[in-house]
């Protein structure tokens, strides 16, 4: 575990109030180039993030944690609403925060998304000016291509859970909500072949507010969701990492966006979706990530 100092501190996004954690390195010194991280589909901030967390401090790069509104300590209703506009939203908001903090340089400010957080750094970084850096993990590209993966029962249903929940809250219902992970033979937005197992292991460092339920209307708000289609903005280097066997984040989409961008770095490692936090796929990617954050953050 990296020696390193953090406090608890919040921003304002859409007139409601963002929590995060910010960490400083014990090595180096003020002021500390930054790199702001968010966490994947549906979790809350400690979902995936502290051993990356860990490796960034022990390089000597400071670290703005945050939920997405609806999420963890973060305000907004109904809770655990998933809606990428609002995340991305939220993205900007903490940009436009972080050189707010005295020990930061801001001047050096990176992003880094795993998931569908992955996709919302390519999002807001192309439209945020300064940002010197942007690592996209596993990173949701493009929902039409998600799409290739589901099947046309699975989405219908979707559909229709999507639709009650959305009615119901137009008559003041409490939401209808649907597993965000399940087993194959379940219905749950993500069902694919051990995802909820290594999920839930993920969601063990969850607060305990995380549930595993979304309200099913999340599933309108992200159908016409592609970061492809924005990345050619992005004036940064951009490190974009992979996997050969994700069943979720199709390798084909991630290549074709990388090939709209200015300046992508592709690295594709040998496994699934859930490898690259914990093992030798972590070790492997934050090594790669963490060099690139060094080398374009420090003087």
């Amino acid at each position: 575990m990296t020696h390193h100092t953090s406090e608890s501190v919040s921003f304002i996004s859409q007139g409601e109030r963002c929590f995060a954690d910010f960490y400083m390195p014990a090595v180096g010194q003020a002021p500390y180039p930054l790199v702001i991280m968010g966490s994947g589909y549906a979790a809350e901030r400690s979902l995936g993030t502290p051993g990356f967390v860990d490796r960034f401090l022990g390089a000597g790069l400071s670290v703005l944690l945050f939920d997405y509104r609806n999420f963890g300590q973060s305000e907004g209703q109904p809770r655990q609403l998933v809606d990428p506009s609002r995340h991305v939203q939220d993205w900007l908001a903490a940009i436009q925060y972080a050189p707010s903090i005295k020990s930061v340089d801001p001047e050096r400010i990176a992003l880094w998304g795993t998931s569908f957080g992955g996709g919302h750094v390519l999002t807001a970084g192309a439209s945020a000016p300064g940002i010197k850096a942007i690592v996209a993990q596993v990173p949701h590209c493009d929902t039409y291509a998600a799409f290739e993966t589901v099947s046309l029962g699975h989405a219908a249903k979707g559909m229709a859970h999507a639709f009650k929940d959305l009615f119901g809250s137009l008559v003041g219902r409490p939401p209808h909500t649907i597993p965000i992970v399940g087993e194959p033979d379940e219905y749950a937005v993500m069902n694919h072949p051990n995802w909820k197992r290594d999920y839930l292991k993920l969601a063990e460092r969850a607060e305990n507010t995380w549930v595993n339920a979304i309200p099913a209307r999340s599933l309108l708000r992200g159908g016409n969701y592609r970061p492809i289609k924005v990345v050619q903005q992005i004036q940064c280097p951009a490190l974009l990492v992979y996997g050969s066997d994700d069943e979720g984040v199709p390798a084909a989409a991630v290549e074709k966006t990388a090939g709209l961008m200015k300046n992508a770095t592709l690295h594709r490692y040998t496994g699934a979706h859930f490898d690259v936090y914990d093992g030798p796929v972590f070790k492997e990617v934050a090594e790669i990530e963490t060099n690139f954050l060094k080398k374009h953050l420090m003087r």
